[in-house]
């Protein structure tokens, strides 16, 4: 993937910094104020790409945020009291900190607040909060239900369709087939198998049409995946982000069945790889493809539509184009700049 870009990644365009930091997280630090890295040791999506778009840092370690007193996004990891340490030392220092969970899907939080004293860690942290953050449905339905005085902003995590060598523009006559967003048998709310066995069903209907998923379960993975699906599915290991990149965008249409309410990755993956992405209930899902089922929609629903997506140029072209046209409006650098502008603004009053 290319690496050129302006500082932030926004030609032209100056918004304030956004730091993100995941205390005693495994992702090394990065810096975007010259842009992204040409040895950046992860792609500026999800999460780190709220820093690149601002031309912010991430980071693992709160003592290495500037002192400068710029907003930080700080990402709740499993040990809850690592956040609440840095919230306090981040305040001290006189930092606005914005607020959100790093594995933020309905599950993930459901599982985490039943940990003894959870829910008194996040009080603690609410009290020094600026704002939380609603990246993922899930993350929006507990901030609803569990924290419902909190003050919080609806931030879906962006994605580079708007820099030039950050998406796969194969042609369309060069994909094939369908590639399976999902690759975890052990998590029951992924909903592998059903979007494994959609994509043999459409293999059966279009017999030239190769079937992938990435097997993230070694070698048991790849035998179930053998043993479900009667070898039609191609499982293949994991691999760097632009070889995934690629190898998505040989295909045609991406299926995946997740109800995790998740940010949504596996769709924000799919229109860098320029193609459609049907049945998740990501937040860039809803965002991005609200033309397309998503996770709600009946098996039924998922596979007619991945039918005619693999069967009508007119269709898939017009599905793509218009889920480029809500990416650029919603969830593209530019498009997080802009609110982050009016959110940051918000946090440092005139003269404040």
């Amino acid at each position: 993937m290319s690496d050129g870009t302006t500082p932030g990644g926004l030609p032209g365009r100056q918004v304030p910094p956004l730091d993100v930091l995941v205390p005693g997280g495994r992702d090394l630090p990065v810096d975007f104020r010259e842009g992204i890295p040409p040895d950046c040791p992860h792609p500026p999506v999800s999460f780190h790409a709220m820093a690149a778009a601002t031309g912010g840092a991430f980071h693992n370690d709160p003592e290495r945020v500037a002192d400068d007193r710029r907003p930080v996004l700080l990402l709740i990891p499993a040990r809850a009291s690592r956040a609440l340490a840095a919230v306090k030392l981040l305040r001290a220092r006189g930092h606005p900190v914005l607020v959100t969970w790093k594995e933020c899907g309905t599950r993930q939080l459901e599982k985490a607040w039943r940990r003894p004293g959870y829910g008194k860690t996040m009080a603690g942290i609410q009290a020094l909060a600026s704002i939380w953050v609603a990246a993922s449905p899930g993350a929006a339905e507990v901030l609803a239900s569990r924290m419902p005085g909190a003050e919080r902003e609806v931030l879906p995590t962006p994605y580079p369709v708007d820099l030039p060598g950050w998406t796969e523009a194969a042609a369309l006559a060069d994909r094939r087939g369908v590639f399976i967003g999902t690759g975890e048998w052990s998590l029951p709310f992924r909903r592998h198998r059903e979007a494994v066995g959609l994509a043999v069903r459409l293999a059966e209907r279009f017999p030239e049409t190769p079937v992938t998923v990435v097997n993230r379960d070694g070698f048991s993975g790849a035998v179930r995946t053998f043993a479900a699906t009667r070898g039609r599915v191609r499982p293949i290991p994991p691999m760097a982000y632009g070889d995934y990149l690629r190898t998505m965008a040989a295909h045609r249409v991406v299926i995946q069945r997740d109800e995790g309410g998740v940010p949504g990755q596996v769709a924000g993956d799919s229109l860098l790889a320029g193609l459609p992405c049907l049945g998740g209930g990501g937040m860039v899902d809803r965002l991005a493809y609200p033309h397309l089922p998503g996770a709600g929609a009946s098996p039924e629903e998922v596979f007619e539509c991945a039918a005619r997506l693999l069967s009508d140029d007119g269709y898939w072209e017009e599905t793509v184009r218009a889920a480029r046209e809500n990416a650029i409006e919603k969830i593209s650098f530019a498009a997080f700049g802009k609110r982050w502008a009016g959110v940051a603004k918000a946090l440092h009053p005139p003269g404040g």
